[in-house]
């Protein structure tokens, strides 16, 4: 499916959902999670549970994501799956709960201990559907962060909040409760809050309510959340590989066409006398030809046999980020630190995530100590600016203590000032 079309495609969505009503992504903006969940019915952007590894060796494989409308006071709500026909269908939500998974990262002689924490809504029918998630060093500080949602939600479909610990993603023994004392205290009322009155003041407020709903849908094309132990940023506007399949294709067949044409003017060389040593350079010239046509068209099979909605365009997890990472065609992620653009780069050696203009587009970028590496584009100033705030954010969370990385000494020797000691005389 091309770009284009994917793009139609999450406009449908979005044109899915009731109009006049917020859209929100928790994980990615959740402070505009907590505010819009005691102002009113909402969309809130639903990652459904997935399963476990696969024995290739890459990672889950996704699961198209979901809107839940929630409106306070009813356990009901509406569901619109990112599907090629998005349309409306009922569910009830009868649990909502934290659930806590301790990760240790880093090597045995230097490893890091992460808490991946997640807010999910058990629904009938449909099972549980994560909504919120963090990661964090200290456990208290992600279970926060994700009660602060979790806590208005449950208000707002009549539920008790619980918690539970995940299985550890490491397989560790004797882990630790999570703290629940995270979970308690008041919930936020659910009432939405009261409008204003007097024409002006009226106007400001649905002004300000299409504001709010406008961002939500830009942000609609991303979904972010963890798929193992890694946190990842999809566009689903994106086409993946698909998107150069047929650049692979051409290349492929080019080289195919070299390797036929110079086995042609191999075989017929002999006979016209040529030189044994232009025969050997003709065959060596068919074998690199071939191989590169054998190279090619399974690039290109993958690629063209993608079928994932979108793709993965960041992944945090172990002290690295990875922008395009490798993936298998259903779209799972290699969780090797590595990506189309390289390997992934150290938490250290990112100096910081800012917007930048590309040709006119702006660009939220990362300024590394390899250059700068593009993320996400062409969305308004304040969806951009949510984005840089997440990836900023989610970068922090997954990074080890803080390291000089080898390219970061080697950089810094560079730059180092002469001191203008005297050297030592050499010896005559």
């Amino acid at each position: 499916m091309a770009g284009s079309d994917l793009s139609k495609h999450v406009a449908a969505v979005i044109a899915a959902l009731r109009s006049g009503e917020n859209v929100v992504d928790a994980t990615l903006d959740s402070d505009r999670a907590k505010t819009a969940l005691s102002a009113g019915p909402l969309w809130l952007r639903a990652l459904p549970a997935l399963g476990g590894p696969s024995g290739d060796g890459y990672g889950p494989a996704p699961r198209d994501p979901a809107w839940l409308r929630v409106a306070a006071g009813s356990a009901e709500v509406e569901i619109v799956v990112h599907a090629p026909s998005p349309s409306a269908s009922k569910a009830r939500a009868v649990a909502a709960q934290v659930t806590a998974t301790e990760v240790i990262w880093g090597t045995a002689a230097a490893p890091t201990t992460k808490h991946i924490v997640q807010g999910a809504v058990k629904l009938e029918p449909g099972g549980d559907h994560v909504v919120v998630a963090a990661i964090a060093q200290d456990q208290a500080e992600a279970m926060e962060r994700v009660a602060s949602v979790m806590r208005p939600l449950a208000a707002a479909l009549g539920l008790s909040l619980g918690s539970s610990l995940a299985e550890s993603a490491t397989a560790t023994p004797d882990t630790a409760t999570p703290d629940t004392a995270a979970l308690e205290g008041g919930a936020p009322s659910a009432k939405a809050s009261d409008t204003p009155r007097g024409g002006r003041d009226e106007a400001q407020v649905q002004a300000d309510r299409q504001a709010e709903r406008h961002v939500g849908c830009e942000l609609g094309r991303f979904s972010f959340g963890f798929e193992g132990d890694l946190w990842v940023l999809r566009d689903l506007a994106h086409p993946g590989p698909r998107a150069s399949g047929w650049l692979w294709t051409l290349i492929a067949l080019s080289s195919g066409a070299g390797a036929v044409a110079t086995l042609v003017s191999l075989a017929t060389g002999p006979r016209a006398g040529a030189a044994w040593t232009a025969t050997a350079a003709k065959a060596g010239v068919a074998a690199v030809f071939a191989l590169g046509a054998f190279a090619f068209f399974h690039v290109a099979r993958h690629a063209l046999r993608y079928k994932a909605a979108g793709t993965p365009i960041a992944v945090f997890g172990d002290d690295r980020v990875v922008v395009m990472p490798w993936v298998r065609r259903d779209g799972a992620i290699d969780p090797k630190p590595e990506g189309r653009f390289g390997a992934g780069v150290r938490v250290a050696e990112i100096r910081k995530v800012h917007v930048l203009d590309r040709d006119g587009i702006p660009t939220v970028s990362l300024d590394t100590e390899h250059g700068e590496i593009d993320v996400a584009g062409g969305l308004g100033a304040r969806a951009l600016e949510t984005i840089r705030v997440a990836l900023e954010q989610a970068a922090a969370s997954v990074g080890a203590p803080q390291r000089k990385t080898a390219i970061m000494r080697a950089r810094e020797r560079t730059q180092r000032p002469d001191d203008g000691a005297p050297r030592a005389a050499a010896r005559t």
